[in-house]
């Protein structure tokens, strides 16, 4: 029996259509991360504004109703104050192995994490890593010490996926972001964070 062959024109026929299908796959697939890095992002700011919002009103934990101070029985193990608030916030959450709040303080302000990929402070149960939290809170008003605040930082899908990237001007190549932790127990963005606001939001942003 004669099998008959594609022609050459048949070939280039087929290739351009499986390039076409392969542009459109992709294109919906770098369309998809930003959405879903964002809506981890939202997850993880609401998560911590709970536990810090709960910290706040906790009496026995923080007698002073901020979270600058805490309780003196506490200080038994000679912990710093920011050791003390980041295993505070650790505890409270659903972490994955280690908890490293005995180091110093990352400023997760610029978006980074220390060279060291394992230097982070707590990594939950879905991947999300955070630094930041031992750190002191920055005195933005000497007459009132609840407006200090501290900026900690969220990898939303964890140090061993890529980017690895600070969002600063667009919602696409990006999987870390900034949370602002006031010491009344307010959670928030700052107002110069583009990406974080719009996210939160819109929670399409970044979609084409």
């Amino acid at each position: 029996m004669k099998i008959k062959a594609f022609t050459l024109a048949e070939t280039l026929i087929t290739l351009v259509i499986i390039g076409v299908i392969a542009v459109l796959m992709y294109s919906n697939y770098i369309n998809v991360i930003p959405e879903e890095n964002s809506s981890l992002y939202k997850k993880a700011f609401y998560t911590i504004q709970d536990v810090i919002r709960s910290l706040a009103n906790d009496t026995v934990k923080f007698p002073s109703s901020t979270l600058l101070f805490m309780a003196e029985p506490m200080t038994e193990d000679n912990m710093t104050y920011q050791q003390y608030f980041c295993e505070q916030v650790a505890t409270s959450l659903n972490t994955l192995g280690k908890i490293n709040c005995g180091t110093s303080g990352n400023d997760a302000s610029d978006g980074a994490f220390s060279e060291n990929i394992d230097d982070y402070e707590f990594k939950l149960t879905n991947g999300m890593t955070f630094t930041g939290f031992n750190q002191e809170f920055e005195d933005e008003d000497s007459n009132d010490m609840t407006s200090d605040s501290i900026t900690v930082l969220v990898d939303v899908n964890g140090l061993d996926k890529n980017p690895n990237a600070l969002c600063k001007t667009s919602a696409a190549n990006c999987d870390r972001y900034r949370i602002r932790i006031h010491a009344d127990g307010k959670v928030s963005t700052d107002e110069s964070w583009t990406i974080e606001n719009q996210i939160l939001e819109d929670p399409h942003y970044g979609i084409n």
